[in-house]
């Protein structure tokens, strides 16, 4: 797997740099860089499930601020037509 990360990487570097000026290519690098880094989160993601079906993982808990957790998430959320609201 980390032989997929370290080209993925090069890949959002590069298509990041070039879509910064105003060039007919720069929708499609934006494409090609939102797509490589699904792609490198997919790849991390099953780098995480390998380590935890192998028992290698170390898994930390900690307490965590569920509001603003939430505030932080909403953005998210929203993009992908999910709908946070607090109770009242």
């Amino acid at each position: 797997m980390q032989e997929l990360r370290s080209p993925l990487h090069g890949i959002i570097g590069l298509s990041s740099s070039l879509s910064m000026d105003d060039s007919p290519m720069r929708r499609p690098l934006k494409l090609i860089h939102k797509s490589a880094e699904r792609v490198l989160e997919m790849v991390q993601n099953l780098m995480d499930y390998w380590s935890l079906s192998e028992g290698v993982a170390n898994l930390s808990f900690e307490i965590i601020d569920i509001k603003a957790f939430v505030i932080d998430a909403s953005p998210d959320a929203s993009r992908q037509g999910t709908r946070v609201e607090s109770p009242s």
